[in-house]
């Protein structure tokens, strides 16, 4: 990875760069759920976590390439999600959850894809929060119905969680309403809910970081394809 930041000129959807990222593919240098961290740009970060269910990380049809695609991949299975119909906010009980450090970054936002089964959660959202303990919510989206869908939750407004050494952010799924169900099957404990690709991107750092490899996750994401994916709108406010 670099240890130098520069303005990356490019084209993305995001337009940030990607200060942690997870893809859930297996090798022999990971462990546990996502098997460690795959990449991360400083100290603070750790292995996804799932409260309510145990998870296991399985070949998916289209999770080894960024927003889907026709390659075989690993992706984040789980069952057992929330059956309300509606938000339950910061008091969902099922959720992946992981911490990453945004010291020096600012402008915030988090990218994942996503699948729900037919039976599976119509809806998934985010939490954050910067102890740990009070979760904040954004708006909530529709899950990819039996296809990969990918989603972008938007905090570039929250200040709060800029250049912090921690926050704690939360994916939640759950049943959604009768309209959220539309195309779907009935909900069910059984339905899974699947997360690939999951990246935390920053718009603007304010001190030396050391960003990803770009070749590296361009690698990863492709499924060993060789691709270098380019990105612009990244501001350096400071000396780094």
């Amino acid at each position: 990875a670099a240890t130098f930041c520069v303005l990356l000129i490019g084209s993305t959807a995001h337009g940030q760069i990607p200060i942690l990222y997870y893809d859930f593919e297996n090798n022999a240098s990971r462990t546990t759920f996502e098997n460690a961290v795959e990449q991360a740009v400083n100290s603070g970060s750790a292995a996804i976590t799932r409260a309510g269910n145990t998870t296991t990380i399985s070949s998916v049809a289209g999770a080894g390439t960024f927003n889907g695609g026709g390659a075989t991949g690993q992706a984040a299975t789980g069952s057992n999600w929330d059956n309300s119909t509606a938000d339950p906010g910061a008091a969902a009980t099922n959720y992946y959850q992981f911490v990453v450090n945004t010291s020096g970054f600012s402008q915030i936002s988090i990218a994942v894809d996503h699948q729900a089964s037919a039976s599976g959660p119509a809806r998934v959202g985010l939490l954050y929060s910067i102890n740990g303990s009070s979760f904040s919510t954004v708006p909530t989206v529709l899950t990819g119905n039996a296809v990969f869908s990918a989603a972008t939750f938007d905090l570039t407004a929250v200040s709060t969680i800029e250049n912090q050494a921690s926050v704690t952010m939360r994916l939640y799924a759950f049943a959604g309403s009768a309209a959220d169900r539309t195309g779907r099957s009935a909900f069910a404990s059984s339905g899974t809910f699947r997360i690939d690709n999951v990246m935390v991107l920053a718009a603007s750092v304010t001190a030396s970081k050391a960003l990803l490899d770009y070749p590296a996750i361009g690698l990863s994401i492709k499924s060993g394809t060789a691709f270098t994916p380019s990105f612009a709108d990244f501001t350096v406010n400071g000396i780094g």
